[in-house]
């Protein structure tokens, strides 16, 4: 089992003792400092975007399953919606489609 390693940044120590003393107490996530610690845990676990295949009917995968394929004219889309490369949050690349 590998292990992740991840740097915090809070303002001041208080806000350390804080977000620590409200994880201990059951805090909701409705909490500001417990969003925060939750922001910065999720941008250092969260893989990187991987390179945009350009092959005709590339196909790639988001972090939430949703599957979409490239169009002819670049447009990436799935069974809801039509998005260029810049707004796929794709974390996993399934087809680099057809290189001619």
């Amino acid at each position: 089992m590998s292990r992740t390693q991840i740097g915090l940044t809070f303002d001041t120590d208080y806000e350390v003792l804080l977000a620590l003393e409200h994880l201990r107490q059951g805090c909701s996530v409705g909490c500001s400092l417990i969003r925060r610690l939750a922001d910065q845990i999720e941008a250092q676990t969260k893989p990187p975007k991987p390179a945009e295949p350009t092959g005709l009917g590339a196909v790639v995968e988001t972090d939430g399953g949703v599957r979409f394929v490239r169009l002819p004219d670049g447009i990436w889309t799935s069974e809801d919606e039509s998005q260029p490369w810049d707004n796929v949050n794709a974390v996993k690349v399934l087809s680099k489609g057809v290189i001619s």
